[in-house]
């Protein structure tokens, strides 16, 4: 699946004329996102929900550590890091060393009445792992 990601995601950019961000939400499209950074010398933004230190208080087998140590991967190519929470600023300050300055925290939901809409153009590549996004109605961005 990431290979067919990764060929898509180079295609777009000889078919496009230029992205201006790439988005990861995990570890499991890291080398993906990182790889399309690259190539297309464009920033990157993750978004990290959970960590496998968070989710298991530690790591205590190797397919825990390689997960932590492509977490880690993902988060160090970040040009930003977003969280939902000051719990996992926290965290990813702790578990992977992360400054405190390149992570923001942008929670979930927002308040209407202090809402301001800017609407501004800008094109994003988005890779998922869509059979988790299906369980949250989101299906396709980029067809």
């Amino acid at each position: 699946m990431n290979r067919a990601m990764e060929q898509r995601g180079q295609a777009l950019f000889q078919e496009q004329e230029k992205f201006d961000v790439i988005h990861a939400h995990d570890w499991l499209v890291g080398d993906v996102a990182i790889n399309l950074k690259h190539h297309g010398k464009i920033p990157l933004v993750v978004t990290i929900h959970a960590t496998e230190y968070g989710r298991y208080n530690g790591l205590y087998n190797d397919t825990q550590r390689y997960i932590a140590g492509k977490e880690g991967i993902l988060i160090y190519n970040g040009w930003r890091v977003i969280v939902c929470s000051n719990y996992m600023r926290h965290e990813l300050e702790r578990a992977f060393g992360t400054p405190w300055d390149k992570i923001d925290v942008i929670y979930n939901g927002i308040r209407p009445e202090k809402s301001t809409v800017v609407q501004i153009l800008i094109t994003v590549i988005f890779a998922a792992n869509l059979p988790k996004m299906e369980k949250k109605s989101f299906t396709t961005l980029v067809a």
